[in-house]
């Protein structure tokens, strides 16, 4: 798989402009909510893409936060955080982490994340 079609594979994604308007935000507030593992985005040819999955109702999706700062640990770029949170979330469960945390079920996703960060880091 090329890097077009692996990139493609992670998504849907929005643009910049279209999350700063959806969630009512400047450039620098994006910037801040990037930095303090409240947002994800992924750097594409200069310009900043964002998961779709991760919004909700106009909304960042409840138990974001943590789930970042846990992956942080040892998924260092958003790359590799994207592509983890796009993986199914169970052997014999098609939805992703990405649903499972968007269900609800965030403890779960944070104690993965936390798992495989340090595994990661071994």
């Amino acid at each position: 798989m090329d890097d077009v079609a692996f990139y493609e594979s992670l998504g849907p994604w929005a643009t910049q402009r279209a999350v700063r308007d959806t969630l009512g935000v400047d450039d620098a507030a994006l910037d801040s909510m990037r930095e303090s593992h409240r947002l994800l985005a992924v750097r594409f040819g200069g310009d900043l893409y964002y998961p779709l999955p991760q919004f909700t109702g106009g909304r960042v999706i409840a138990g974001l936060e943590p789930v970042l700062i846990a992956l942080s640990a040892g998924f260092t770029s958003p790359e590799a955080q994207a592509a983890w949170f796009a993986e199914p979330a169970y052997e014999d469960d098609a939805r992703t982490r990405w649903q499972v945390l968007g269900d609800g079920d965030g403890s779960d996703v944070v104690r993965w994340a936390g798992i495989d960060a340090a595994a990661v880091r071994r």
